[in-house]
């Protein structure tokens, strides 16, 4: 509002400063001249030398005391405190002032108003300390009324716990003329309560001499309890942070807050420092999440406005869901971290900031390809095992249609009497290869169990090639295929090992370079694969073949089980696939390993079996290398047709088929054959009757072989007992010798290893020939 006439103002200032609404007003006018004083006696002295048209003080007391002294009638604006409202009245006040001085201007009533209306008490206070005005807010504060209050001692206000120290105050005004503002303290109410006031004091001087004081005392007992309230609350604010920081720290997921709009982090707890690492440590706000190394599944760069907390700050809206990549140097792998933001909104739905929690998912990610993995391997296994059980059944029924097919013939009559040592012959390797068949799947099934038994003992590496070469050398030379087998100078000949299982091992090796090779040969080298020493003997047995060879697409498919490289309705080798993998397994047991050394097709495959045979005990004393074309057969017992004459035999078998094949074979020898059904009518008949020897079925009704057996053995037999079992475990070969069994005799039995039991037990003597004479039966219960 402009001013009707250029203004003199005097502003009484405590502090010496200019308020901001006086310096709004002048730069906004510019009409004003003014002048600052900081005492009393200063504005005095400016009334008297210049014309003033209004003063303004910043508090009440000031104006009262200027007046007085002064003896000026003039207008008179105290300041509140509030730069816009002190504004706006300073406005009004200008602009409604009288051209200059108008005596008929009512200032008395004004200021007497002013006195009446102010919410402050005043008192004026003569050099004896003794209250000579007080207005009615004094009254009202201290519950005395005006009159009594203008003749009392102004310390007989104070409350006695800081009666000496207001009293040391305002001395120190009337001694030195400073002014003092807003000192806390007490008065006592006149019904005994104390009321918090603000004390504020101003001198008075005349003729350079202090008078007295003008003494303000604001209520303050709203805004103590206000400040007592807000304390409380920051501290109730305090306790609910450290509640606050204390569950987001122990939260499982981190937590990342940020402001809006300037998207400043504001909390961040350990979790999101291990998860994000220090890059997200250092950042100050979410712009700087730019410079952290995340990626997205794919391998996109996560850019500052990609992370969902900054779409939350900016969107007002959840983003639920988001996943990055980080790079692990502690693991030296990836981690995936899943990210869910949410805005949180005021009042009026403004985002006043945003929270995000991160989740370590690598965990479920690896184990969801587990499960995938793990789903697609047994979808595979279930697929080879459809293979294997339709290969197995062809395998199966292969020789079973053979052994059944020239079984009928025979019984016919129709086959040639020349034709009748072939056919036999037929039927008997047929029987062989089912009992192979089967041997192999069971091994299978104890080594994947872990129950495989393993007998290390002192053995020949000489005698177990010749038995795989008697084995397979009739396949080979049917083939017309030349099977050569090396040994370096260096390899031991008496090793420790199971030769059950290294002869196991090198029958399916070298039987399938035999049965993968239609022409050329087949090399078996024997070299000590390191030093021997008397606790390490490493051995090598590479067999090389010149056959069809594998093609390096297929090589994975090799040592799988129930895998096979052909599996097709039209493949040419026969196989249930199981001969690699029984191998690596066994020669692992063994202390060594099968490998396929290299391969090509048309070429041929190596393949490399190692074990380790310490302690070894010597070696071979021969030429540096000892090359043979063809293994020579090693001699066979031979047993003449009386030799059995003398020998008479109590066989116990609940079987009549093998009863009738026993006494087929054993009186083909000239024994004397006696049966018995199950295990008590053997004890009762070898109690009877004085046999050389016992044959003993292990499982019988009534009573099994094992409880007979104790029971001979309790009533002094001594005669030798053989257990005849289809159980080929080691566990059950050593629970019949702790029965009392001399000998343990596998089913299908081949009758010569019976009889070199027989004659081995009851003293007899064989001839030995390159020869053989005599059949081998094999039979099963």
């Amino acid at each position: 509002m402009p001013l009707k006439q250029p203004m003199q103002i005097i502003f009484v200032s405590d502090h010496g400063t200019q308020p901001e609404a006086l310096e709004h007003l002048i730069q906004n006018q510019g009409q004003v001249s003014w002048s600052v004083v900081t005492t009393l006696e200063a504005s005095i002295q400016e009334l008297q030398q210049r014309e003033v048209d209004a003063v303004v003080c910043a508090r009440p007391g000031v104006a009262l005391a200027i007046l007085k002294e002064s003896g000026r009638k003039l207008p008179v604006m105290v300041l509140h405190g509030d730069t816009e409202v002190d504004a706006i009245l300073l406005d009004n006040f200008l602009a409604n002032l009288p051209p200059r001085w108008d005596p008929d201007f009512p200032h008395a009533a004004v200021l007497a108003a002013f006195e009446e209306n102010t919410s402050d008490g005043l008192f004026l206070v003569n050099r004896e300390g003794s209250i000579t005005y007080a207005n009615r807010s004094a009254e009202r504060l201290s519950g005395i009324r005006k009159a009594e209050l203008e003749h009392s001692p102004i310390k007989s206000l104070w409350a006695p716990s800081v009666a000496e120290a207001l009293s040391q105050t305002l001395a120190k005004v009337f001694e030195k003329g400073h002014s003092i503002h807003n000192v806390e303290g007490f008065i006592r109410h006149h019904k005994g309560r104390n009321i918090p006031v603000l004390l504020s004091a101003s001198a008075v001087q005349d003729d350079e001499r202090i008078s007295g004081v003008v003494v303000t005392l604001k209520n303050n007992s709203e805004l103590r309890r206000a400040s007592a309230d807000i304390t409380l609350l920051h501290k109730q604010m305090d306790v609910e942070r450290s509640h606050f920081e204390t569950i987001m720290q122990q939260f499982p997921a981190g937590i990342v807050i940020a402001e809006a709009p300037s998207g400043r982090i504001v909390f961040f707890n350990d979790q999101a420092q291990a998860l994000l690492g220090s890059d997200a440590v250092a950042a100050s706000c979410i712009e700087d999440y730019g410079q952290i190394q995340a990626f997205t599944p794919d391998g996109k760069v996560v850019q500052a406005d990609d992370w969902p907390l900054s779409h939350a700050l900016k969107s007002g809206v959840s983003v639920p869901g988001g996943v990055i990549r980080m790079f692990q140097s502690e693991t030296n792998s990836d981690r995936f971290l899943s990210l869910n933001a949410a805005p949180i909104l005021n009042s009026d739905g403004e985002v006043t900031s945003a929270v995000m929690a991160i989740f370590d998912i690598t965990a479920e990610r690896e184990a969801q390809q587990s499960i995938v993995q793990a789903k697609e391997e047994a979808e595979r296994a279930n697929q080879a095992k459809t293979a294997f059980l339709a290969n197995i059944s062809h395998e199966i029924r292969t020789p079973l249609g053979a052994v059944i097919g020239f079984t009928s013939l025979m019984r016919s009559g129709d086959i040639p009497p020349e034709e009748r040592d072939e056919t036999l012959a037929i039927i008997e390797r047929n029987g062989q290869d089912l009992l192979r068949l089967i041997d192999e799947i069971l091994d299978l099934s104890k080594v994947e169990a872990q129950r495989i038994d393993v007998k290390k003992v002192e053995c020949s590496i000489s005698a177990i090639i010749r038995d795989v070469m008697n084995l397979l050398g009739y396949r080979a030379r049917e083939k017309g295929l030349n099977i050569e087998v090396t040994t370096d100078r260096e390899s031991p000949d008496i090793i420790t090992t199971d030769p059950a299982r290294l002869k196991q091992i090198l029958v399916n090796i070298v039987g399938n370079a035999v049965k993968f090779t239609e022409k050329g040969r087949i090399q078996i080298e024997i070299v000590a694969a390191g030093p021997i020493t008397p606790s390490s003997a490493p051995l090598l047995f590479r067999v090389k073949d010149s056959g069809i060879g594998i093609d390096s697409d297929h090589i994975g498919q090799l040592f799988q089980p129930f895998s096979q490289i052909d599996c097709t309705n039209t493949r040419r080798f026969g196989g249930t696939g199981l001969g690699l993998l029984l191998s690596r397994k066994l020669a692992r047991l063994l202390g060594g390993d099968v490998i396929l050394e290299q391969s090509a097709p048309g070429v041929g495959s190596t393949f490399v079996v190692t074990i380790d045979g310490a302690p070894a005990r010597k070696r071979i004393q021969a030429q540096d290398r000892e090359v043979t074309a063809a293994y020579p057969a090693a001699g066979k017992a031979i047993f003449a047709r009386t030799q059995l004459e003398s020998i008479s035999i109590l066989a116990a078998d609940d079987s009549m088929d093998n009863q009738l094949l026993l006494k087929s074979f054993l009186t083909r020898y000239g024994a004397k054959v006696d049966f018995a059904s199950n295990g008590f009518e053997a004890v009762e008949k070898a109690a009877a009757n004085p046999y050389d020897i016992v044959l003993m079925d292990l499982q019988m009704p009534v009573c099994d072989g094992y409880s007979a057996t104790r029971r001979l053995r309790s009533m002094g037999f001594d005669k030798p007992i053989l257990a005849l079992s289809a159980h080929a475990r080691n566990e059950e070969q050593e629970k019949s010798f702790l029965a009392g069994c001399n000998d343990h005799i596998t089913k299908p039995i081949n009758i010569k290893s019976l009889l070199a039991s027989i004659v081995r037990h009851t003293g007899l003597e064989t001839e030995s020939q390159s020869g053989s004479d005599g059949g081998s039966g094999a039979w099963e219960k």
